[in-house]
């Protein structure tokens, strides 16, 4: 046998397992439309189990995003349905895919949301609204904050949104976001702080190697985000494996790829987040923010959450125009300024503040 699994689960809910998601994917798409070539894309990588083409939208410069060639709706169903192959080959073709774009030095930000029912007119906290399976890809520029909430989640019955209201919701939400998690943090002490605030892991071993999965609650200042996690891949010795999300998807093992993407999905069920969604996200380099350069995935929900991306200046103005309760337009978004973060890390302390202190100024 080439790997063998020995699972230890913690956790503050009590661990019954997952539940398969079974949901009945539905062709009637644009990303469907795009993959068969119904419908024209920019691409960038295509292969039998993937492929990655352009965004057109003003958020941010670089906008791309990932997707499976298969039928799958969203994080739990491609986990609970993919084979071993089309699983590794998403995650190795999203980092092919920032490497063709030159997004690797300068950094970039993958993201991906899971809602149950896709669409913008139902209760959906991630805000997916193609039932596909996507991956967002951004960079080349300095991004705004990992993860935004709004205070009030969505009604908890099936109730439908004003799509309007939903959208200007998705806009305005970045008054509240949190601290960049680990932005002070060395990779020692993240690592300490989340075994303090541990709530599962699981041991696992290839060949003669031995892997350690943590996945924890992080602490951070914002209460509009109550489910908030982080899933941290370690060694025997419990130190990170890879220093970001692309060294991970391009050094890592076929093994490592899917075993840390399972649990990541069992740990996101365990804290009975599928029903009403989550957003997950993960970093390479500065301009997304990846301090103190540890590969981890984040993962947020429990509430409505911002905007899937934008770059710092976005979350910026946006912030600025919520006191009048405006939305910022798409066109003055295009009018943002597109630059990288600055490398220095007491300059980047500095703007993380001007971003997220626009009130406290």
């Amino acid at each position: 046998m080439k790997w063998v699994l020995c699972v230890v689960a913690l956790s503050l809910n009590a661990w019954g397992g997952t539940q398969h998601d079974n949901r009945i994917y539905n062709p009637d798409n644009p990303f469907w439309g795009i993959i068969h070539e119904q419908l024209v894309a920019d691409e960038v990588v295509r292969n039998k189990d993937m492929m990655s083409f352009r965004v057109v939208e003003m958020r941010v410069k670089n906008h791309y995003l990932a997707v499976p060639t298969s039928g799958f709706i969203s994080f739990p169903h491609f986990i609970d349905n993919a084979n071993y192959k089309q699983i590794v080959s998403l995650i190795r073709g999203t980092a092919e895919t920032a490497e063709k774009l030159n997004l690797v030095d300068t950094g970039y930000r993958i993201i991906t949301n899971h809602a149950m029912r896709p669409g913008s007119k139902t209760r959906n906290n991630a805000f997916q609204e193609i039932p596909h399976l996507h991956i967002h890809i951004a960079g080349a520029e300095c991004l705004g904050l990992p993860v935004s909430g709004f205070e009030n989640q969505f009604p908890q019955s099936s109730e439908l949104i004003d799509s309007s209201v939903t959208r200007n919701a998705v806009d305005m939400s970045v008054a509240d976001f949190q601290v960049p998690y680990g932005l002070d943090l060395t990779p020692e002490q993240l690592v300490s702080d989340a075994k303090e605030n541990k709530i599962m892991e699981e041991y696992f071993a290839i060949n003669d190697k031995k892997y350690h999965l943590l996945g924890y609650r992080i602490q951070h200042s914002s209460a509009h985000i109550p489910e908030y996690f982080g899933v941290l891949l370690l060694d025997h010795n419990d130190k990170p494996l890879y220093k970001s999300f692309h060294e991970f998807a391009k050094n890592g093992d076929n093994e490592e790829i899917v075993e840390t993407l399972r649990f990541t999905r069992r740990f996101a069920a365990s804290m009975g987040m599928d029903s009403n969604g989550y957003r997950l996200v993960s970093n390479t380099g500065n301009d997304a923010w990846n301090l103190p350069n540890v590969f981890q995935i984040m993962i947020a929900g429990g509430t409505t959450l911002g905007v899937t991306i934008t770059n710092v200046w976005g979350n910026w103005n946006l912030a600025q125009n919520t006191a009048p309760k405006r939305s910022l337009l798409l066109s003055e978004m295009s009018e943002l300024p597109h630059q990288h973060c600055p490398l220095n890390l007491s300059e980047l302390r500095s703007l993380r503040q001007k971003v997220i202190n626009p009130f406290k100024r």
